[in-house]
């Protein structure tokens, strides 16, 4: 990923709020068959570049040791390892702190300190836990990644945001975790300027298995029906009827391959809300 390529997408991004340049659309018109044998692709390697960053490739995965490039929010559950470097994790220390693990050799995984497990809120934020079963965030002077706490707060929110097969974690203090000479692992760049300031998010879930089963259960119905499920979880009207945007739906689904479809559905709730109570 080059500095001048990533800088302007992520410069859009403000905190706990992910903000991508729309992409250009598409041309449209591919026939039924064709969407068929994409999601039969889809299923058995999860490598269609249309679904976010770049497509998996067979081999980067085994020399990861099964572990495979996340390229999309939906992916980023369960097991996961931060890759820093080449073959290189984060990796928690029994103290809170954390370091860059050595390189592992190719073929392998990532070590039981390197591994954390993601949590994903309905916003499209993630919490992570490491193998102590704290949170990671940042410490007292807001920059440093720890972890030390025993429940996900502010500190303990990040906000991936994926380009070009990478990917760069924004923390609550709205920088991305970078590698700094002075004190290692800290959110402190405000903008991605290169692969300093990216990592590559890895997990070892099986990829044979149906790609729903690894959404949320909301989201399993496709785009529009996850818009009315979450509509019904989050909302609560005092006529006890459910309001919905009549925005554009094509725009959800622009907005699931860009990486920012809890967001999208986040502001349509929210100007539908503002309608009701706000006026």
């Amino acid at each position: 990923m080059s500095a001048g390529g990533s800088g302007s997408a992520y410069a859009q991004v403000k905190p706990g709020r992910l903000r991508l340049k729309s992409d250009k659309l598409s041309a449209s018109g591919s026939s039924s068959d064709k969407q068929k044998k994409q999601k039969k692709h889809k299923r058995k390697r999860r490598h269609d570049e249309s679904e976010g960053g770049g497509a998996k490739d067979a081999a980067d995965t085994a020399s990861h040791g099964g572990w495979w490039a996340v390229s999309t929010i939906e992916e980023a559950t369960g097991s996961l390892a931060i890759e820093l470097e080449p073959h290189s994790y984060a990796l928690a220390l029994d103290n809170g702190r954390f370091a860059v693990g050595p390189a592992h050799p190719p073929g392998e995984g990532p070590s039981p300190e390197e591994i954390l497990v993601a949590m994903r809120l309905p916003d499209g934020r993630l919490g992570l836990k490491s193998g102590y079963g704290k949170f990671l965030g940042l410490d007292s002077n807001g920059d440093r990644l720890v972890g030390l706490a025993d429940a996900m707060g502010p500190r303990e929110l990040w906000q991936p945001v994926f380009q070009d097969g990478r990917t760069a974690l924004l923390g609550a203090n709205g920088c991305f975790l970078g590698l700094h000479d002075e004190i290692g692992l800290a959110c402190r760049s405000q903008r991605v300027t290169g692969d300093s300031d990216t990592v590559t998010l890895r997990c070892n879930a099986n990829l044979d298995v149906d790609p729903k089963l690894r959404l949320a259960p909301e989201e399993r119905q496709g785009v529009a029906q996850a818009e009315v499920n979450y509509a019904k979880k989050f909302q609560s009207w005092q006529d006890g009827k459910l309001r919905l945007s009549k925005g554009d739906k094509a725009d959800l689904k622009r907005a699931k391959k860009d990486g920012s479809l809890h967001e999208t559905m986040l502001d349509r709730r929210e100007k539908q809300k503002s309608d009701k109570f706000c006026k």
